[in-house]
């Protein structure tokens, strides 16, 4: 079964860019700066679909305890956390949406990409970088090496299948916010929103920098 013949839409390769007809994904590992770019894309105007912040302030009541005036994801998570196929089957439905997943993005999630026409943005992040966030966070420890094979593998299956995509470097997103979402914006034809996604960028919750890492 096809499921983007719900839509009930059969479009040309050019209605489908004129009319905005393809979806938005937001692909990366956890602590790669998936949050914020999926507001990002929300504030250029995506449709996005989410169900984490429905639980938003008690989650912020937890974050407060744990890492005191320090939140690791104050603009939110934009995660689907309940009743994914529901949620993937709306957005195949609706023009112009999409969501976050995270990394690895394969299976049932890696065939949603393939079935209809989207655009993917990947993050891409140091793994020394996301190591140490990620050990911080979930106090728990991780693996540099395999962060490093993810990622290389989600790119190569997203070139592989000739997925359309676009590549995020997340130290340049905070250092270049300008050029970085001025790119995002140009890819998925955003009309809206510019300076608020850029605004969304505070260079002080950048933390965790390779630079400022013990090497040793």
């Amino acid at each position: 079964m096809n499921l983007y013949s719900i839509s009930h839409r059969e479009a040309s390769s050019e209605e489908v860019e004129r009319d905005r007809l393809f979806k938005v994904f937001v692909i990366g590992l956890p602590r790669s700066g998936t949050s914020l770019m999926t507001k990002i894309v929300k504030t250029l105007g995506v449709n996005i679909i989410a169900t984490s912040e429905s639980k938003k302030e008690k989650l912020d009541e937890q974050y407060k305890k744990q890492f005191g005036e320090y939140h690791p994801n104050e603009g939110g998570f934009y995660e689907i956390t309940e009743s994914p196929l529901a949620h993937f089957l709306e957005i195949i439905d609706r023009p112009y949406s999409g969501c976050k997943m995270i990394i690895p993005v394969m299976d049932v999630r890696f065939e949603l990409l393939k079935l209809a026409p989207c655009k993917v943005i990947m993050m891409w992040r140091d793994p020394k970088e996301i190591k140490e966030s990620q050990e911080a966070f979930y106090s728990v420890e991780s693996d540099e090496a395999y962060l490093r094979t993810a990622l290389v593998t989600q790119k190569k299956a997203l070139e592989d299948s000739n997925i359309d995509h676009w590549i995020v470097d997340y130290r340049k997103l905070v250092t270049d916010p300008y050029r970085e979402i001025y790119s995002v914006s140009d890819f998925i034809l955003s009309n809206k929103g510019y300076k608020d996604a850029v605004n969304l960028v505070n260079p002080e919750k950048y933390r965790f920098r390779k630079d400022a890492l013990c090497t040793s």
